[in-house]
């Protein structure tokens, strides 16, 4: 059956005031804010920044959720934002993912460390410090140290650098050893700079501390004019137990240590001369030649 076009006519002309009124009540017109007193639009528009600043508060607070509440994984792990990388994982990798979280995030600090091309550790920190404090306690509970014997893994939450940091570290066996495996390879000595693995550009060796050690093993050494090593110097923090464990390997090393009564430090008069001493909970050692 033909609609008669009085049908349409009506339809239009009813439809079209409505429609006005609908964009007047979301889109007041330009003459009702003409029309206002000046009281009013001020009003008016301090309502509406207000409204504005209340929107973008909510946006921003849920754009901190989505990074934060992805950044951690299982305990001491790092989640989802982060690829869930692992210590090991390829150096390309993480590289990708820090060009990422830089051009993505003004909330979170990516960095990390190598070592053979492989990711020895991992650093993160935030401008937003609270608030990536109640993640980790929300995620792993009460601690700032959680420790993964498995991997020799560990990760530590500085809450005054606002610092997340995951490593690893060794054994007192692997800490210093006459080995060229070891954190700090006395083995080395004797040899030159291209025989010892896991060099940096600059000569020098990071490799995994104790668990009761603070961060990487910083190694660096002496060579003679023929370019063999001589000597090498590492300095690092250590706790008291990490004090006691390591002066016991040097005695079972390089034989008894004697302790100078006016400076507090120890050396060890063997074959390979040994120097240690504590300071302010940090330990400097040298062996070998200065």
């Amino acid at each position: 059956m033909r609609i008669p076009t009085s049908v349409f006519v009506m339809s239009l002309v009813t439809a079209v005031p409505f429609g006005l009124a609908v964009r007047d009540t979301l889109h007041p017109h330009p003459k009702a804010l003409a029309e206002m007193t000046d009281e009013e639009r001020e009003a008016q528009f301090e309502a509406d920044m207000q409204k504005q600043a209340e929107t973008d508060r909510a946006a921003e607070q849920q754009r901190k959720q989505t990074v934060l509440g992805g950044l951690l994984g299982d305990k001491g792990k790092v989640g989802t934002y982060l690829d869930n990388l692992a210590l090991g994982a390829p150096e390309d990798q993480a590289a990708a993912i820090r060009d990422r979280v830089q051009n993505g995030s003004d909330i979170i600090d990516f960095s990390y460390e190598v070592s053979q091309g492989k990711v020895s550790s991992i650093r993160i920190s935030s401008t937003e410090c609270d608030d990536l404090e109640k993640t980790i306690k929300r995620a792993w509970g009460e601690g700032n140290a959680w420790t993964d014997p498995s991997t020799h893994t560990r990760t530590k939450f500085d809450s005054e650098g606002c610092t997340l940091r995951i490593d690893r570290y060794v054994e007192i066996e692997q800490l210093i050893d006459k080995t060229l495996t070891a954190s700090i390879p006395v083995a080395a000595i004797g040899k030159t700079l291209d025989q010892v693995p896991g060099l940096s550009d600059d000569d020098t060796l990071a490799s995994p501390g104790l668990q009761s050690t603070d961060g990487e093993i910083s190694v660096r050494f002496t060579t003679d004019d023929s370019g063999k090593i001589v000597g090498l110097s590492a300095a690092f923090g250590a706790d008291a137990d990490a004090d006691v464990t390591l002066r016991a390997r040097l005695d079972k090393l390089f034989g008894k240590g004697k302790q100078d009564r006016d400076t507090g430090e120890w050396d060890w008069k063997g074959k390979t001369p040994v120097h240690y001493a504590n300071t302010d909970a940090r330990i400097y050692l040298d062996i070998g030649a200065p």
